[in-house]
């Protein structure tokens, strides 16, 4: 399943899109971030090779530099502009996969 991540400048999260997805964010350092929860970033058709983050238009001269750790499903961000660390003005929005949801049962109604 697909779900976006958004980040403030301080590691903190903004916004999980949908909501109960089990992702988390923390800043390693400056321009430097690690989320927890994903299957890695949303593969880029056709070649599904990593894709999927969005810089607000802001922050568009930074350069990113996404890592995935298959085996703990970290991610390590790094944020630079002209190779130096970059604080963000605004936000790092990532397009991740995770775990499918568990399904919530369809109540049928008892009307006609």
């Amino acid at each position: 399943m697909r779900a976006i991540i958004t980040l403030l400048n301080d590691g903190s999260t903004y916004d999980i899109t949908p909501a109960q997805t089990r992702l988390a964010s923390q800043a390693l350092g400056e321009g430097r971030f690690k989320v927890t929860g994903s299957l890695g970033l949303v593969p880029f058709p056709p070649t599904s090779v990593g894709w999927g983050y969005s810089l607000s238009h802001m922050d568009n001269k930074a350069d990113v530099a996404i890592e995935h750790d298959a085996a703990s499903g970290d991610l390590l961000v790094t944020v630079t502009r002209d190779g130096q660390p970059y604080r963000l003005i605004s936000t790092l929005m990532l397009h991740v996969l995770v775990d499918e949801l568990p399904g919530v049962p369809i109540i049928q109604s008892m009307e006609g």
